[in-house]
């Protein structure tokens, strides 16, 4: 079940409402997207993930490049020369200056592994970033679609406030001529009270559906009125191969990364275990006086064997292996579901598509019954009841076609949501 529109407006991390802007305004869908673009918290914190992924992963490549660094140092040294008892004492000072490069030739696939970490991480930054631009999509429409929905009940709410006033009033002509009973006058009154209820209802609703995307837009208006609709596009007729869409979803390629990551952790673990070999060469220059002159060349060559770590290195790699096969799982059980939810948004999608048709196929006929029926009732040709339940009818219809329109709009956000896509590409 897909959450509520408030609850999705609280999920939308935006920019705040400048204070003192407080105003009320119309948009349109585009005037939404551009702002919303902009402002996205949720967005711009994806992003900024992402580049510390990039510049994590081009970082990881430091283990197999030269290390080089520079020092100088000054000693002062004094110690005494003479016999036991004498005052005399000698002193001596240094100075050093030195240029050392050293590098890494085998680390035991640790510097690899670091590598392989890192690229992973950041294709995981990247399925993330994509996620949180498919959820920032379906928010955006679902704000968006119930103010104007809202919009559009309050409007609805007042034609039928008029049209039960002038069924009153018509029903009132014929009870005060003879020709309706009392319990018809009354029905007609608590139908009038009734929608007048739902009028006050609708303008509340629409009030605060408006304020939701004024803050879902952080335009600083305290309500914005949704101008035109959201952009739909009718669905296919065939269904699509939805085993080829799943691997291309933002949840399979972060669960797949996660999975090379942890891998890639087993290879780090595992290096320690391994020979580690590496060079240094030092140039170097020490000397009573600054600058140096006394200079020296130096390079060595060391391997290391490690040999007993206290089993740190033992565990380290048996914990790893546990953690590389639970993300192995836990990539395949998303896989596994990866199908089913794609079906269900896609099958979601093309019956609200359908719904939505038939609604107002229906909406149609009764607007075409209801116009019968009220000439009929008004020349004593229809019983009270029967007109009353072709204008029910007629009611119920148009709130249904609100609602499947509202419906069909959220469905199709729902779908390209589950494929990782939507408005902000």
């Amino acid at each position: 079940m897909r959450p509520s529109v408030p609850a999705l407006c609280g999920c939308m991390l935006l920019i705040a409402v400048p204070s003192g802007l407080k105003a009320s305004k119309a948009m349109t869908w585009n005037d939404c997207v551009l702002l919303a673009r902009e402002g996205n918290a949720g967005l711009k914190s994806a992003r900024e993930k992402m580049s510390a992924a990039i510049d994590g992963k081009w970082g990881a490549w430091s283990g197999f490049l030269p290390q080089i660094s520079a020092g100088v140092g000054y000693s002062y040294d004094k110690y005494d020369t003479t016999p036991a008892g004498a005052k005399n004492s000698d002193a001596t000072k240094n100075y050093t200056a030195s240029v050392t490069a050293s590098q890494n030739l085998f680390a035991g696939m640790a510097d690899w592994a670091k590598v392989l970490e890192k690229r992973a991480e950041h294709e995981k930054a990247v399925a993330a970033f994509d996620a949180a631009k498919a959820k920032a999509s379906y928010v955006l429409k679902a704000v968006f679609e119930g103010a104007r929905y809202s919009q559009q009940l309050e409007s609805l709410a007042d034609t039928i406030v008029q049209r039960r006033e002038s069924n009153l009033a018509l029903v009132e002509l014929r009870f005060e001529s003879g020709r309706e009973n009392k319990g018809a006058l009354l029905l007609s009154k608590a139908y009038l009270g009734q929608a007048r209820l739902e009028k006050l209802q609708a303008r509340n609703a629409a009030r605060i559906a408006k304020g939701q995307l004024a803050a879902a837009v952080g335009e600083g208006a305290d309500e914005i009125e949704a101008v035109g609709r959201v952009p739909v596009i009718e669905p296919r007729t065939e269904d699509p191969d939805f085993a080829a869409l799943a691997p291309l979803t933002p949840d399979h390629r972060e669960a797949a990364a996660a999975e090379d990551a942890a891998s890639a952790l087993v290879s780090s673990a595992r290096s320690g275990f391994l020979p580690v070999l590496g060079a240094t060469a030092q140039k170097s220059r020490t000397g009573e006086d600054f600058f140096p002159q006394n200079g020296k060349w130096s390079a060595a060559v060391s391997l290391t064997f490690p040999l007993f770590g206290g089993g740190r290195d033992f565990f380290a790699t048996r914990a790893a292996a546990s953690t590389a096969r639970s993300a192995a799982y836990l990539r395949a059980d998303t896989d596994a579901e990866l199908v089913p939810k794609l079906r269900q948004a896609w099958a979601t999608y093309v019956e609200a598509v359908t719904r939505l048709e038939v609604d107002e196929k229906f909406l149609e006929a009764a607007r075409t019954r209801a116009e019968i029926a009220r000439q009929k009732y008004d020349n004593g040709l229809l019983s009270f009841e029967e007109w009353d339940r072709i204008e029910s009818d007629l009611i119920r219809y148009e709130k249904n076609r609100l609602q499947s329109s509202r419906e069909r709009v959220l469905a199709e956000a729902a779908w390209e949501q589950a494929q990782g896509r939507g408005v902000f590409e």
